[in-house]
């Protein structure tokens, strides 16, 4: 083979090379666990239709039950501090366009790993009593713990639950019988979700040494 065509070969592969390299994305191994978590208060989610000041008023209630729920929840948790409406707003200045750049500011403002963001899409008190409803309670939310430093989700979760009736879902019929066969309001559904919802998001607790 003629010395110029192996030269001309010699360059193809290291030519290869050099796109290869080029191309390896980044290292973006998210950590397997965080020692301090920020959770910012709950807030109605952007694109929840509210028609009505009744609608609005049971949302604005909704995110003051969730903020108590969440206080209760965590606690005993050393690694999570719960921030205040008043506390959120003092960073105002710098707040970035986004939620997660929001979250991102908050988290690196105040040295911790993690940060917690909450959004109501629904709370519909029940109208009735606990064995008679004309309309049940209805609680939806969703929550999302990002990494301060990459802005990347870590975990996330959705609830959404109108309750119902075992003539209208028998196979929830276990669910309903832990509830005593009653019509719950509103904030006890919510403090169920969150209660389903959050043991799945590992970064929240201490691992077992």
């Amino acid at each position: 083979m003629p010395k110029s065509i192996v030269l001309i070969l010699l360059a193809l592969v290291a030519c290869t090379a050099c796109v290869k390299q080029i191309a390896q994305p980044e290292d973006t191994t998210l950590p397997s666990q965080v020692k301090s978590i920020i959770v910012l208060p709950v807030a109605i989610a952007a694109d929840t239709n509210v028609t009505t000041p009744e609608s609005k008023k049971g949302l604005q209630k909704g995110t003051e039950a969730m903020d108590q729920i969440l206080g209760e929840y965590f606690t005993d948790n050393d690694k999570v501090r719960l921030l205040s409406a008043v506390e959120v707003d003092s960073f105002s200045p710098g707040y970035s366009s986004t939620q997660s750049g929001q979250a991102q500011f908050i988290g690196k403002a105040l040295h911790s790993e993690a940060v917690m963001l909450w959004e109501l899409q629904r709370y519909i008190e029940r109208s009735g009593t606990n064995y008679a409803v004309q309309n049940p309670a209805s609680v939806a939310f969703t929550y999302r713990l990002i990494h301060t430093e990459s802005g990347q989700t870590l975990c996330a979760g959705t609830f959404d639950e109108t309750q119902q009736s075992a003539t209208e879902n028998l196979l929830s019929f276990k669910k309903i019988a832990n509830r005593g066969f009653k019509w719950i309001p509103a904030a006890t559904l919510a403090k169920e979700g969150v209660t389903k919802k959050l043991p799945a998001c590992t970064y929240l607790f201490e691992t077992e040494k």
